[in-house]
């Protein structure tokens, strides 16, 4: 089947979202979302040729960033096209990730699941809820239980609470208010019954411990943690794929099988 062509935006605005393969994590840590940062940074502006006359490259913008929110599993960002399009932005965003993941964690292969998700943003009303969506996706997700919580994202950027991060985004008029209490009401403001963002694609069913002990014993017999350990790392591999597949998550699999995640994510 073809695939579907990406909706353009008169705007030029576009929500991205890009998830892990599988559902696997793609930061495992602090350095890895710092890095992801680092990138969005660098790839901002590009230097072109000296177009004054006075010896020094001019800086062009690559794209504007208006808000973004890293996730273990997944990252979105609202964007704008400047000399890119939003296809090659996110493409070499996320393919710069990918270089630096798979040498960090000495593994080799996608670590996304396909291409990117995308969705024009062309009003100022949708351009809110967006903003509003993006910046609730940690509490949303119950990662944290206040917004003000330390997370990657650009919250510091309009409310200035939380983890303090390099200021990437620009921050439209109407959020730029002496009231920092003022931008936080307005960010954390419940969506409008049903309104739909973009969002990760999740296990249809999570499995309980009970569920994924059964599936181990039925795949290879009743063990413990020490027999599993010291199974083949084939036979450990086939086991452990087949129930990330079913909805194991990979905190659930180091806990009962005592492989680590990072271990269990590097497989393929």
């Amino acid at each position: 089947m073809a695939r579907k062509p990406r909706e353009k935006s008169s705007s030029g605005i576009y929500h991205v979202l890009m998830q892990g393969v599988r559902r696997g994590l793609v930061f495992l840590d602090d350095e890895d979302y710092m890095y992801f940062i680092g990138i969005l940074e660098r790839l901002m502006f590009k230097e072109s040729e000296d177009e004054n006359g006075d010896g020094e490259a001019q800086k062009v913008r690559n794209y504007t960033l208006y808000a973004y929110c890293l996730m273990p599993d997944y990252f979105q960002l609202l964007v704008k096209e400047g000399e890119e399009t939003v296809s090659n932005l996110v493409r070499r965003i996320a393919s710069s990730y990918a270089v630096y993941f798979n040498g960090k964690y000495d593994r080799d292969g996608a670590i996304y699941r396909g291409r990117f998700a995308s969705e024009p943003v062309e009003t100022a009303e949708r351009f809110d809820t967006v903003v509003r969506y993006i910046h609730q996706t940690p509490l949303r997700e119950g990662k944290v239980t206040d917004l003000n919580e330390p997370t990657y994202s650009s919250w510091y950027d309009y409310v200035h609470k939380g983890r303090q991060l390099p200021a990437l985004c620009e921050v439209k008029e109407e959020y730029q208010l002496e009231d920092g209490a003022k931008v936080e009401e307005m960010l954390s403001r419940p969506l409008e019954k049903g309104v739909k963002c973009l969002a990760p694609r999740k296990a249809s069913v999570r499995l309980s411990d009970k569920q994924v002990q059964e599936s181990i014993k039925a795949l290879v017999g009743d063990c413990g943690k020490v027999v599993f350990m010291n199974l083949s790392y084939g036979r450990q591999r086939t086991v452990l794929l087949e129930l990330r597949e079913k909805g194991a998550s990979l905190r659930q699999l180091e806990r009962l099988t005592g492989v680590g995640r990072n271990v269990i994510w590097r497989m393929k």
